[in-house]
């Protein structure tokens, strides 16, 4: 829940304004219409920011009247609308980027406020507002803002946090000086014992109805009741569990632990639910101890049985970064949210000097080059196959001019529902870097919960959510963790919904377009290695596009603020000149336009093309051209259609060439008449694995020269590039070389040979 609008009046009324109210209410908003083109749409974005910063400027004033019974009907037949486009599917349009705001200011700070008193234009600090919803709900309002009307003829009271939203039972002190004019309960509301059984039994049929945060609400207010309800709170620890709040199902099931009286089977129940909550925040030292203790009692106990197993594993992964791959890649393939603990090798956050003082990532010791320097669990990561089919999502950035997709918009409101039900997790959020409109982040970093869970409760936030610097934060923090499982199928994936991920630690990784490590993920796990020599202290930098075009990835770091990159790769590219590199991009434009149906005419395409492209670089211009390695692959994919034994030298000629074009240094180039070479040689030298493309296309490469190879009965060759692809793939060994690349083995029949000379 990022931003809540508690509308006041319906979005098809006419624009009946008095001319008295017309100013107050400012110009309507550019409509953002995700329909447009590209270039339409970031032109209107344009547009929208500067109505937003004019509007900004009107001065807060009073907002029209409006008829109470007349606002109730319109809204129930906008709740009627709405239940009917649920069913038929709709789209929720988010707008991320503009100025939000979240309260700060203690509730018992503040003061009450009517509808009447307030302003549009205004934030309304340091005062507070209740207002009945749902009925017989009241709930009060930390500093609302009271936004005027952008669509129909009412302004609306926008909460954008949800940390400023307070639940509160009518009858409490909080509202001593309110008299309800129809007394302390709205008449046709839902009648309830206000005790701890009735409220109890409420909360155990909402959860029998997986409605596990409702739930949370009936078990929070039996425990107003009665502090002491210990099966109140291990019920609510079982929730909390469910919604992933482990911090506050551990504070309720240690205080569960505490309580005085607790019989042994609510001792079993506090000990086992504190075990799985502390193993949901990683503490899994802690969580073995639990699990342990309740084991003990519990021998015959599979389910617990399996538990210790599991935290045992979990702890083994965290100290030594010994992972089972294969089973990680296979239980991928069923969920992207796979079961693995944090790894941290060799590496440390500190200061950049030549960033600014900004924070980065440095290595402890020498690195080897493949060797493993962060596995990471995400904060957040959510995929298509987690969001309702009938429901869609877009959120619109302002920060970074673009469109996010369903995932994107999803991820922001778990984030949010994240930090609610684990509020110890604030402090790593919010010292990540949210852009140059916010403060600086701490030159330190805390990026592990610490200490004894506090409780949380569901009807008044624990801490406060700063919304707008929350989705500064994740603009700038983003990933896309496709998996390695669904990288690997090969579809056309332009209309796919693509994951959208949140991860702590490697998001202070700084950027290169020629890094010193790369990351993959296996499901939603994020793997992080080197790709090169790195010596102690060094900064260990990833790429944030892998994108070979020079203006294309320029554009696209422009989002993360980066306007000049100033490594080697991208110096290279300035120095070919603005001309030359235009000139490349309209032709590797008019290439991917072009279409042929003659093998022949292809090839004499082909050779020309890459004779106009070689043109674009500068003499001086080292071996390094990833967008020259598309021109060659597809060359040796011409040159093999015309299907001609005889040419097959010339089709690994140019995937070597290609390989070459990525940085790549070959040891030996197939001669036509060279005796074998021995088998167990890699082809590649292995000081370093380039990155300035996707590291399949690498590896598809290196296939396609071992089939070929084998294809001219030259097995020393053909055996070289395998353990080249072996070497180039994403670590884990033969094992996971072959469990990752089956498919793409036997598509070229190479199952075999890959297994006999691995």
């Amino acid at each position: 829940m990022a931003s809540l609008g508690l509308g006041l009046g319906r979005n098809d009324l006419p624009d009946s304004l008095p001319p008295s109210h017309r100013s107050t209410q400012g110009a309507r908003p550019p409509l953002l219409d995700v329909s447009l083109p590209p270039e339409a749409f970031a032109h209107r974005i344009e547009e929208y920011k500067a109505w937003s910063e004019e509007d900004r400027k009107i001065p807060p004033g009073p907002a029209p009247r409006i008829n109470r019974m007349s606002l109730l009907y319109q809204h129930i037949g906008s709740h009627e609308q709405a239940k009917s486009l649920r069913q038929q599917g709709m789209m929720h349009t988010t707008i991320r980027g503009f100025p939000k705001h979240s309260s700060a200011t203690a509730l018992h700070e503040l003061q009450k406020l009517t509808f009447a008193e307030m302003q549009i234009r205004k934030t309304h600090v340091p005062d507070y507002i209740n207002e009945l919803l749902p009925i017989g709900t009241v709930f009060l309002i930390r500093e609302p803002t009271y936004k005027p009307a952008t669509m129909g003829p009412f302004p609306i009271l926008r909460i954008d946090s949800p940390s400023d939203i307070y639940f509160a039972d009518p009858r409490s002190n909080i509202f001593r000086d309110i008299v309800w004019r129809t007394g302390p309960f709205i008449p046709g509301a839902p009648a309830l014992d206000n005790t701890v059984e009735s409220w109890k039994a409420k909360g155990n049929a909402l959860f029998q109805a997986s409605h596990w945060l409702p739930a949370a609400f009936a078990y929070s207010r039996g425990l107003y009741k009665d502090r002491g309800a210990t099966i109140l709170r291990l019920n609510r620890a079982e929730v909390y569990l469910r919604l992933g709040f482990f911090t506050a199902a551990a504070a309720d099931a240690a205080l569960a632990l505490g309580a005085p009286g607790i019989t042994q089977k609510q001792r079993d129940k506090a000990l086992y639910r504190l075990a799985r909550a502390e193993y949901g925040r990683g503490r899994y030292e802690v969580a073995l101890q639990k699990f342990n203790e309740y084991q003990s009692r519990h021998i015959d106990d599979a389910e617990a049985a399996a538990c210790v197993s599991r935290t045992k594993k979990r702890i083994a992964e965290s100290i030594t970064g010994d992972y089972d791959w294969c089973e990680l890649f296979r239980a991928s393939k069923i969920t992207p949210h796979v079961e693995a603990a944090d790894y941290h090798g060799p590496i440390m956050i500190r200061q950049c000097v030549r960033r600014g003082g900004g924070r980065g990532m440095f290595a402890t010791r020498d690195v080897a080059p493949g060797e493993l320097l962060l596995v990471s669990k995400p904060f957040v990561a959510v995929y298509a196959q987690d969001l309702s089919p009938n429901t869609s999502m877009c959120s619109i950035d302002l920060i970074s001019s673009k469109i996010g997709t369903t995932t994107d918009a999803a991820n922001m409101q778990w984030i949010i529902q994240k930090l609610y039900g684990n509020p110890d997790l604030h402090d790593a959020v919010f010292g990540l870097y949210a852009g140059p409109s916010h403060p600086s982040p701490p030159s330190s970093y805390t990026f592990e919960p610490t200490g004894d869970p506090v409780e949380v409760d569901p009807l008044i936030p624990t801490i406060d959510i700063d919304v707008s610097r929350l989705e500064a934060i994740r603009s700038y923090n983003g990933f896309a963790p496709l998996s390695l499982a669904a990288l690997l199928q090969e579809r056309d994936t332009d209309d796919e919904r693509p994951p959208a991920g949140f991860y702590l630690l490697p998001s202070l990784f700084n950027h290169s377009c020629a890094p010193s490590a790369a990351w993959h993920c296996i499901g939603d796990l994020m793997v992080i290695r080197a790709l090169q020599p790195i010596k102690a202290e060094d900064e260990i930098t990833i790429t944030y596009s892998l994108n070979p075009s020079f203006v294309d990835r320029s554009r696209g770091l422009q989002a993360h603020m980066i306007s000049k990159c100033d490594c080697w790769r991208c110096e290279e590219e300035r120095n070919d000149g603005e001309v030359a590199i235009n000139r490349r991009e309209a032709l590797i434009a008019s290439f991917e336009k072009r279409r042929q149906t003659s093998a022949s005419r292809a090839v004499d395409y082909m050779r020309t093309f890459k004779q106009t492209m070689a043109t674009t670089y500068a003499a001086k211009r080292g071996p390094v051209r990833p967008d020259y390695f598309f021109v060659l692959r597809a060359s040796a994919s011409a040159i093999r259609s015309l299907g001609r034994p005889d040419m097959l030298p010339d089709v690994i000629s140019e995937n070597i060439n290609a390989l070459i074009s990525l940085g790549y240094i070959v040891k030996r180039k197939l001669a036509k008449k060279e005796p074998k070479q021995r088998t167990g040689d890699i082809a590649i030298e292995t000081k370093f694995v380039p990155s300035v493309i996707d590291q399949l296309s690498h590896i598809m490469t290196m296939l396609d020269l071992t089939h070929d190879c084998l294809v001219l009965h030259d097995e020393g060759s053909a055996s070289s590039w395998m353990s080249a692809a072996l070497w180039a793939t994403y670590g884990g060994g033969k094992d996971f070389f072959l469990a990752v690349l089956c498919e793409k083995l036997a598509k070229r029949d190479l199952e075999e040979f890959a297994g006999s000379v691995l």
